[in-house]
């Protein structure tokens, strides 16, 4: 095992304070995702490694001291920890909810976009054009010129002044009434570490392509395929394209939040239910007892006309519903698979009094199947003066809901609750053997 303090170019008598400098440094001069070259990066990957792994013993106080007393502090025991946590150095500052999200990745960018259903249906390409922050490659976001060899200038360390150098800021907040608890969350500036680094304090030693930024604004045109089929809150995610953060190694995602106008074209008539579609269709009487052919449903969605045919012979009934398959909404991206489209049936029947002589009811009755009327014909009256013939009445389309409600009432009332729990639990059940 290669000594420890030489690895990070100290000394054994080193300071807390000068080991973590010297690190950071080193870190930074040999982060893998500084390097473009593959051959290159491989090697700063098993050197930034080695810089990690001697950081993570000389920087805790106990493992310093197990290595310099015995030589090595069972350096297998923290070959596992992910060596790329870049800037996210550990120091003696309380555990707060560093791991709720990904620390070493620049933050998400949430972007409304406003389609209608029609084009959701349908799927579409568009240019996104793009504005965001980028780190400055001159002096790699620390602002600071480089220095004459070249070198990026690494400037001192001052304390945050978000946090005061705690590296976390305190949140309170409730669980149940009467329980509070307080939350440390990482400060958002220091990236917990309590420190950044000092910005240039004169023009001269300003970075001349950010001016002493560390960042850069940047335009780009992005292409953006929305797939068919999404609806409203749906997301469409661009990877690595929000804006670049200094001291995060990642780059967040833009996110597309779709926002559906649900308004159909005024030629669709029909309704979106979940992946299917629910349409109403009228029909003469004349139709649904004979059949048709070629009637016009609605336009769908990507502009075909729906047609619909019922052969002679079949009997359309009110409130039957057509069911026609694959004619909903699109269920996948790739629009092999869609809903189906539900036709419910209103039948229209003629006024009264629609027919021109008593001959046509004759004929009427001729064609008419006289099945049900043969059945009514067939009861016997046996006490006809108790009989009485019902000429006046009116035709509703639906119960009152007062005579629902006044049942209902009657049943509690009365304290007849087989009555109440009848109507909403339907009839008893036979028990099962």
């Amino acid at each position: 095992m290669a000594d420890l303090y030489s690895i990070l170019g100290v000394t054994s008598s080193a300071t807390d304070s000068e080991i973590k400098k010297a690190y950071r440094k080193l870190a930074l001069q040999y982060h893998p995702d500084k390097v473009l070259d593959p051959n290159d990066r491989e090697e700063n990957e098993i050197k930034f490694k080695e810089i990690t792994s001697a950081y993570e013993i000389l920087s805790d106080e106990e493992k310093r001291a197990h290595y310099d007393l015995y030589g090595d502090a069972n350096e297998n025991e923290y070959n596992n920890q992910n060596a790329n946590d870049f800037f996210n150095f550990e120091t003696d500052q309380p555990d707060y909810d560093s791991y709720a999200f990904d620390n070493d990745k620049s933050k998400d960018v949430k972007i409304p976009l406003k389609l209608s259903i029609q084009e959701l249906y349908n799927g579409k390409t568009f240019k996104f054009q793009s504005k965001r922050n980028i780190i400055c490659v001159q002096c790699e976001g620390l602002g600071w010129r480089r220095r004459k060899n070249g070198n990026v200038t690494i400037p001192h360390e001052i304390e945050c002044k978000k946090c005061n150098g705690l590296g976390y800021k305190e949140r309170t907040r409730m669980l149940i009434p009467g329980f509070v608890t307080t939350d440390k969350i990482r400060c958002e500036d220091c990236h917990g570490k309590g420190e950044v680094y000092a910005k240039p304090n004169s023009e001269k030693n300003k970075c001349k392509n950010c001016h002493g930024k560390g960042l850069l604004s940047e335009n780009k045109q992005l292409l953006v395929s929305v797939p068919r089929g999404l609806q409203n809150k749906d997301t469409i995610r661009i990877e690595n394209e929000a804006d670049q953060e200094i001291g995060k190694s990642k780059t967040g995602d833009i996110i597309l939040v779709i926002e559906e106008d649900t308004t159909m074209p005024s030629d669709v008539h029909f309704i979106r239910k979940g992946t299917d579609f629910v349409m109403y269709l009228s029909l003469s009487l004349a139709e649904a007892l004979t059949g048709f052919k070629d009637k016009f449903l609605s336009k769908s969605l990507d502009g075909r006309i729906l047609t619909l045919s019922v052969p002679s012979g079949k009997v359309i009934r009110p409130g039957n519903i057509i069911k026609i398959k694959q004619e909903g909404w699109p269920v996948n991206p790739q629009a092999s698979k869609f809903g189906d489209l539900y036709v419910i049936i209103k039948i229209e029947f003629p006024p009264d009094n629609w027919f021109s002589e008593k001959s046509d009811i004759q004929l009427l009755r001729n064609v008419l199947p006289s099945g049900i009327n043969g059945m009514m014909n067939s009861w016997k009256i046996d006490d006809p003066l108790n009989t009485e013939t019902v000429t006046t009445f009116d035709i509703l389309e639906e119960l009152p809901d007062t005579l629902n409600e006044s049942n209902n009432r009657s049943a509690y009332d009365t304290g007849d609750q087989s009555d109440a729990n009848y109507d909403r639990e339907g009839p008893p059940q036979c028990s099962q053997q």
